[in-house]
C-alpha cells in the first residue's frame, strides 16, 4: 500500500512464510486447526518476544507482576509524569513465552514431534521440517531421540552460558532467522522433559529462563540487573551500545515496524484461517479438537485482535525508547540545567551553554538517522516529534529541580526555550517540526511561576499533564516565595488539595485520554 508503507527485514519475510505454511496445514489438516492455530499464534509470540528481548532499554518495566507494570508516557522525562499507558499485553507475553518454554509447550515442531521421532525409528527422515533447512542443506531442527545430546543441552544451559540458548549448528546461519527460532523451541522441550525425568520437584522450583539471568519463576532476580533473557543469539555485528550508531536506533525501530507487517499478513490470512477452523470445529471424529473449550473460529477473531494490540504496545514502547537516544544522558543534561546560575537579577540576551550542546546533540542524531536512509515520511516525522517530546520533558523535569530562581531567571528560561525550537525547527528535516511538540507544556511550565495564589490554584487544576513535584516547585518558587513559612505551608496543602480533587481527576482522565488518541492516530494505522 503506497500510502501507508512498512518497514521489512529479511527475518520478517521468513516469518510470514512460516504463517503461510500454518494455513495451508490448517486447510490440509483441519482437525488440527487448533493445535495449529496455538502454533501461528506461538510463532508471533516469539517473534515479537524476541524483539523485546533484543532492544528493549529498560526491560525492568515489563518484568515482575504483568498487571503492575506500566510506563510513563514519554517516560525519563518527568513531565507527565502520572500518565501512564500499561504494558500489560507485553508484560503477559512475556511470562506466556516462558512458562510455555519452561513446560516443554512451546513451538510448533512439538505438535509433530511425536510422530517425527516414529519416522526416524523407520526411515531416519523427519516427516515435517517446517520447510527450514540449515545452511549445508540439511534439517535445521535436531529432533534426534538420543539422551545422550539432550543432556549435553541441558548441560549447556545449567552453565548459564550467556543470556541464550545457543543451539546453533551453523556458523554461517543467522542467529535470527526462523530456523534458529524453531530450534530453540525443542531444545528448551528436551531439557524440561529431561529435568522431569531427573528430578520431578525440580521443575516446579526451577525454570529455563534461570539460567538466561532474568527473573525465576518465583519472580526473584539473580542478578542485580534484570533482563528480559533472549531465546536465541543476536549477530555480533549489531550495535546497540555506541553513541555513534544512537545505540541502535536503526536496528530498535527495524524491528518494531517489521511486526506492522506480520500483522497485515495476518490479516490477510484471516478470511482462509476462519475457513480452516470452521471446517475443523465440523469435524467430530478429531482427537485433538473434543478437548477445547473454545470455538476455534472465535479464536481467529481473539488473534487478530491479539496481535493488532501487541502491535500498538510494542510501536509505542519502541519510539519512546528511540526517543530517549536523541541525547546522551537525561542524568547529566538535568545536572547542567541545575547547576546554571538562575537566581540573577538582570535581564541577559544570551541563552545558556546547554541549549548549544543539547542541540549540537539533535544534529548528530539527526545525521545517524539520515546515514540509515530514508523512512517513510510519517514514521520519520513521528521519530522526530517523539524525540523533542522527550526533551521537552527532561527540560521541565529540570527546571523543576531548580532550587532558586528570580523573575530574571525565568525570562532566561524563556528565552532557552526560545533559541531551542528555533534552531532545531532548521536543522530538521521535511518541516517536521514546524510545530514544536509539547511546545505549550514547557512554556506553560515556565509563565506559571509569575501566577498569584489563586491563579496558580486554578491553573494547577486545569494542567494536569506534571507530577506532584513539579506543582510543589511551581508553588514554592514563584507564589510562594515570599511568603512566611506558616502562610507558604498552608499555600502548599492547598495545591495538594487541588491536586488530588475531583476537577483535577477529570481534567487528567481527559488529557490522558487525548494523549492516547493522538498516539493512536499513528500507532494504529495499518
Amino acid at each position: 500500500e503506497p500510502s501507508s508503507p512498512v518497514i521489512v527485514v529479511s527475518v520478517t519475510i521468513k516469518a510470514a512464510q512460516l504463517m503461510g505454511r500454518y494455513v495451508r496445514l490448517m486447510e490440509a489438516f483441519p482437525e488440527s486447526s487448533s493445535a495449529l492455530l496455538t502454533g501461528l499464534r506461538q510463532l508471533f509470540d516469539l517473534y515479537v518476544y524476541t524483539v523485546i528481548s533484543f532492544f528493549s532499554l529498560n526491560p525492568e518495566e515489563l518484568l515482575g507482576c504483568a498487571h503492575d507494570n506500566k510506563s510513563t508516557i514519554g517516560d525519563g522525562g518527568g513531565g507527565g509524569g502520572d500518565n501512564k499507558i500499561p504494558y500489560d499485553l507485553l508484560s503477559k507475553l512475556i511470562e506466556r513465552v516462558r512458562g510455555e518454554v519452561d513446560a516443554g509447550a512451546f513451538g510448533s515442531a512439538l505438535i509433530f514431534n511425536n510422530k517425527d521421532r516414529k519416522s526416524k525409528k523407520t526411515n531416519g527422515k523427519g516427516s515435517f521440517d517446517h520447510g527450514m533447512t540449515s545452511a549445508n542443506g540439511g534439517s535445521s531442527i535436531n529432533r534426534s531421540t538420543d539422551n545422550g545430546e539432550e543432556k549435553e543441552k541441558l548441560q549447556h544451559i545449567e552453565r548459564g552460558g550467556g543470556d541464550h540458548l545457543s543451539i546453533t549448528q551453523s556458523s554461517s546461519a543467522s542467529s535470527s532467522s526462523p530456523q534458529h527460532l524453531m530450534k530453540v523451541a525443542v531444545a528448551a522441550a528436551a531439557a524440561s522433559r529431561l529435568r522431569k525425568k531427573k528430578n520431578p520437584a525440580l521443575i516446579s522450583t526451577t525454570s529455563f529462563f534461570e539460567f538466561g539471568g532474568g527473573l525465576s519463576s518465583s519472580g526473584s532476580p539473580n542478578h542485580q540487573q534484570q533482563i528480559i533473557p533472549a531465546l536465541v543469539s543476536i549477530n555480533e555485528k549489531v550495535d546497540l551500545k555506541s553513541r555513534m550508531n544512537l545505540r541502535g536506533y536503526n536496528e530498535r525501530l527495524n524491528a518494531a515496524e517489521s511486526v506492522v507487517f506480520l500483522v497485515r499478513v495476518i490479516q490477510s490470512m484471516k478470511g482462509r484461517l476462519q475457513i480452516a477452523a470452521a471446517m475443523g470445529n465440523n469435524n467430530k471424529s478429531s482427537s485433538i479438537t473434543t478437548t477445547t473449550t473454545t470455538d476455534t473460529s472465535s479464536r481467529v477473531d481473539l488473534f487478530e485482535t491479539h496481535t493488532i494490540a501487541l502491535c500498538r504496545e510494542l510501536r509505542i514502547r519502541t519510539f519512546k525508547t528511540i526517543s530517549s537516544l536523541f541525547i546522551k544522558e537525561k542524568a547529566s543534561l538535568t545536572k547542567v540545567i541545575t547547576s546554571c546560575k538562575w537566581d540573577v537579577n538582570e535581564l541577559t540576551s544570551r541563552h545558556h551553554t546547554y541549549i548549544d550542546t543539547l542541540v549540537s546533540e539533535i544534529r548528530d542524531a539527526i545525521a545517524v538517522v539520515g546515514a540509515h536512509g530514508a523512512l517513510p515520511l510519517r514514521i520519520e516525522g513521528f521519530v522526530y516529534r517523539e524525540a523533542m517530546a522527550y526533551i521537552m520533558r527532561v527540560l521541565v523535569y529540570g527546571y523543576s529541580r531548580i532550587k532558586r530562581c528570580t523573575t530574571e531567571g525565568r525570562a532566561s528560561m524563556s528565552l532557552d526555550l526560545n533559541v531551542l525550537r528555533s534552531q532545531v525547527a532548521r536543522i530538521v528535516p521535511n518541516n517536521h517540526l514546524k510545530v514544536m511538540p509539547l511546545w505549550e507544556y514547557a512554556n506553560d511550565f515556565v509563565k506559571a511561576f509569575y501566577l498569584p495564589e489563586d491563579d496558580l490554584c486554578k491553573w494547577v487544576a486545569e494542567h494536569p499533564g506534571y507530577s506532584f513535584s513539579q506543582y510543589h516547585n511551581v508553588a514554592l518558587l514563584g507564589a510562594g516565595v515570599n511568603m512566611r513559612t506558616k502562610r507558604r505551608e498552608k499555600f502548599l496543602q492547598r495545591i495538594e488539595s487541588v491536586f488530588k480533587g475531583g476537577e483535577f481527576a477529570r481534567n487528567r482522565r481527559a488529557f490522558t485520554a487525548a494523549v492516547e488518541a493522538k498516539i493512536d492516530e499513528f500507532v494504529m494505522d495499518r
